[in-house]
């Protein structure tokens, strides 16, 4: 059989469909990678074929950076501009990348594919990383920057979020529709997500409430395999020292990454830490950099996140089920969107220190947040434990089996 696999966005939307592509082919079947052309080189390792579907998506991140960095709103603002040149290059670009196709699956930002799928007649999945995506009286939607809110009020927001983007995103899907002789769809999020939704993160770690509508079905975080090593100059630093902490927000833009530098620097050395910092789509650690701190670009977090003593990040699925894998604490630093909830289930589990939103970034917040995580040793042993517990699944042969069912089925 041959599948469509359709995610966009960043690093964290993508790189679970290469492993779920990956589990895919070792099983006989067929795949193409419909995916932003930043994801060429990791398309090639897996072995799979991409067809690149609309602009690299460092670079409109990079022209939004500093909405993206900017505080709720902003960001927020700057989420549905992606939004909207994403589903435009969907909607014109993935006709012809999933022809041929038995199943098309998206993730992300991927607006576009139900439509096509339904132009091509055939079945189409979607894969949620998060439960706050899935409507539920038990969290805000993943778009709102709240967390711990009564009931009442998560069911308000969500009606509120549903209302906004049936608003405007509904007329842009429908037009596009309407060009190729298809109907109305009615309600947006139920057209993304369709059927029982896929939800591709670990229950252990973020269990999907029993009211989630749609009602989704499990699969565990799709965590892409990384047989590359690390290179000479991190173990070199790795075995010069205690272990380090791990510093990096992914993907996430900054329109200030010498300031943000500053404030890490400051606070780890306040510490008395050596830190790992990822350059990432911050571009951070710019100019000198004390010896106790080496700079790195991407790198396998497989490899290093059990070696270090805690990893600071964004909030991202991927980085976040990674660092409970390594079973080491977390302080999480969300910058929009479901980073917020990750923020929170961190905190909740015990295996992560109280969230430092982006922008309450700075040298003397992160010191007193990233403490509180280094001298909890009771979040180590949490951590640790968590990570035994998701060491027994087996995410990427679950969901697998559920799309080769569904493709079959044929709806």
């Amino acid at each position: 059989m041959r599948f469509a696999l359709a995610p966009h966005g960043t690093r964290g939307d993508v790189h679970p469909m290469i492993a779920l592509g990956e589990r895919l082919c070792a099983d006989g079947h067929e795949v193409v990678l419909c995916a932003p052309p930043d994801f060429q080189p990791a398309a090639a390792r897996a072995g799979l074929e991409l067809r690149p579907i609309g602009r690299p998506i460092e670079v409109l991140l990079g022209e939004g950076a500093a909405d993206w960095a900017g505080g709720p709103l902003r960001a927020f603002r700057a989420f549905n501009e992606t939004l909207r040149e994403a589903l435009g290059a969907q909607l014109a670009e993935l006709p012809r990348a999933v022809a041929g196709a038995d199943l098309v699956v998206g993730a992300g930002l991927q607006v576009g594919a139900p439509t096509v799928a339904e132009l091509a007649g055939k079945p189409y999945r979607y894969f949620a990383y998060c439960p706050a995506m899935l409507e539920s009286r038990h969290h805000a939607p993943a778009l709102l920057p709240l967390t711990g809110l009564p009931r009442f009020t998560n069911g308000l927001a969500w009606r509120l979020v549903r209302a906004s983007y049936n608003g405007w995103l509904r007329r842009a899907i429908e037009a596009g529709r309407r060009r190729v002789g298809l109907g109305p769809i009615g309600d947006v999020y139920e057209h993304v997500f369709t059927r029982a939704p896929l939800l591709a993160c670990d229950a252990d770690l973020a269990p999907a409430p029993g009211d989630c509508r749609p009602r989704p079905i499990v699969t565990g975080y799709l965590e892409p395999r990384d047989d590359s090593a690390l290179s000479a100059e991190v173990e070199d630093f790795l075995g010069a020292g205690a272990p380090p902490v791990y510093v990096g927000f992914g993907s996430m833009p900054d329109g200030d990454p010498g300031r943000t530098t500053r404030a890490i620097v400051t606070a780890l050395a306040a510490l008395g830490r050596r830190t790992i910092l990822h350059r990432g789509g911050a571009g951070l650690g710019q100019g000198e950099l004390p010896a106790t701190v080496l700079r790195v670009g991407a790198l396998p977090h497989g490899k290093l996140f059990p070696r270090v003593a805690a990893v600071v990040h964004h909030g991202g699925a991927g980085t976040t089920a990674t660092a409970a894998r390594a079973g080491v604490p977390q302080l999480v630093v969300p910058h929009i969107a479901e980073q917020h909830y990750w923020a929170g289930a961190t905190r909740r589990l015990g295996v992560g220190g109280p969230p430092l939103p982006r922008t309450s970034l700075d040298a003397r917040r992160l010191t007193e947040a990233l403490r509180s995580v280094l001298d909890d040793r009771g979040a180590v042993a949490r951590a640790r434990a968590l990570a035994a517990r998701l060491a027994r699944h087996d995410p990427a042969s679950r969901a697998a089996e559920l799309l080769v069912a569904a493709a079959r089925a044929g709806r």
